[in-house]
């Protein structure tokens, strides 16, 4: 028997369902058995956080899957995207063990399978890139001078780590209070779910447990108003919120993620609540005459990455759906937002913060939603200063 659906509210759960159209299409033939570590699935249940748009070469997507197995009494769950397999029709981007990568501009049709299971839909990857693209000032000081004949380009483009204990030598050395200050180009970040950029030093661990080797840096936002606003860093040991404390694991040469602060290593900051929106990032090593195991040079600066960053130019953002209508018990995927260009252009699959105005019927519980009790409430959804509400209608199946 086939089945051919079109998800667009990535709802798992029972009862009626009020589809809403988008470009992800399941289909299955209900008769494979089997899918590793995730059971047996019932196709109709499954559903991707597709389709998405890229930045550019160098940025990736780990798409997440929810299941439901044939017991209808347990619940749906996300799956590792490591179960997955994925087939792509174009050449814009290639799937790496658990991910979408992106290889140049373009529209590609992708293919996902778990076991039986086949969802399509697309990946769009942008022109831009994901990582900072200018360097706005420079000011060295005691120590400095590596690095400064390569200039800009030795602190653009991705990370070239040396893993955990090795430092990478593809670094500019800023000296004791050096400082620099790095631009995104026709981007600037925006404060989505969790962190928004990374900061690659060469901090190494010392073989035999002595400590880390970190000559740290205090990181500053300039706002889309022009205004800079700081990071609390602390000078002492473990140097809490300072830049350059946590090895770098991505490299050009591996398939660690360099945009996602699970694979790439580096430090991870979230704007929130400093800024919405920002423009550039400055960096300025704290001074410090010593590291934990000797004298420090200064922070020195491999590359810097942006997880959520968007156009100058984005106006406005929408949901997926205006409205939902979910049955008591149902779960989805947390809904993500298509951000709108003046140009009239769009970036799809966007991730944001999302709120919901009475938990007791509707939860989010991490990246699902959970339909709770019968009755109306709103979603809220936040990305940078954007805010966009769905409209939830609970009922009973």
């Amino acid at each position: 028997m086939n089945h051919s659906v079109l998800i667009g509210v990535l709802l798992l759960g029972c009862g009626e369902v009020q589809p809403l159209a988008t470009d992800a299409e399941v289909s299955s033939d209900f008769d494979a058995g089997g899918m590793g570590d995730a059971g047996s699935v019932n196709c109709e249940t499954l559903a991707v956080d597709l389709p998405v748009s890229l930045l550019g070469p160098g940025a990736s997507h780990a798409p997440l899957a929810l299941v439901r197995g044939t017991n209808e009494l347990e619940p749906a769950e996300i799956v590792s995207p490591a179960l997955l397999s994925a087939r792509v029709d174009g050449d814009s981007v290639v799937w790496r063990r658990d991910r979408f990568v992106a290889v140049r501009p373009g529209l590609s049709r992708v293919h996902l399978e778990l076991g039986a299971c086949r969802i399509s839909s697309e990946v769009e990857v942008l022109s831009f890139s994901p990582f900072a693209t200018e360097v706005l000032d420079v000011s060295t000081g005691p120590g400095a001078g590596h690095g400064r004949d390569r200039l800009p380009d030795v602190v653009l483009g991705p990370p070239e780590g040396g893993g955990a204990y090795s430092g990478s030598l593809h670094v500019l050395s800023l000296g004791v209070s050096g400082s620099i200050t790095l631009g995104f180009g026709a981007l600037q970040l925006y404060d989505g779910p969790g962190p928004d950029f990374i900061v690659f030093e060469n901090a190494f661990l010392v073989a035999g447990g002595a400590g880390v080797f970190a000559e740290p840096a205090r990181v500053s936002l300039v706002t889309s108003d022009g205004d800079e606003v700081r990071f609390e860093c602390s000078e002492l040991y473990p140097y809490e919120g300072c830049a350059g404390v946590r090895p770098v694991l991505a490299h050009p040469d591996n398939d660690r993620a360099p945009t996602d602060p699970l694979e790439a290593g580096g430090d991870s900051f979230d704007m929130e609540p400093l800024a919405t929106l920002a423009t550039a990032i400055r960096l300025v090593d704290i001074g410090s005459s010593t590291t934990t195991i000797g004298a420090n040079v200064g922070f020195d600066l491999d590359s810097v990455a942006l997880i959520h960053a968007w156009p100058r130019e984005v106006r406005s953002i929408e949901p997926e759906a205006p409205t939902l209508m979910l049955p008591v018990g149902a779960r989805m995927l947390v809904p993500r937002v298509t951000a709108r260009l003046a140009s009239g252009a769009s970036l799809r699959g966007l991730t944001a913060h999302v709120e919901s105005e009475d938990p007791s019927i509707l939860s989010v519980e991490s990246q699902i939603i959970l339909a709770r009790a019968p009755g109306s409430t709103e979603l809220s959804l936040r990305a940078g200063p954007h805010n966009t509400v769905i409209t939830v209608e609970v009922y009973d199946p």
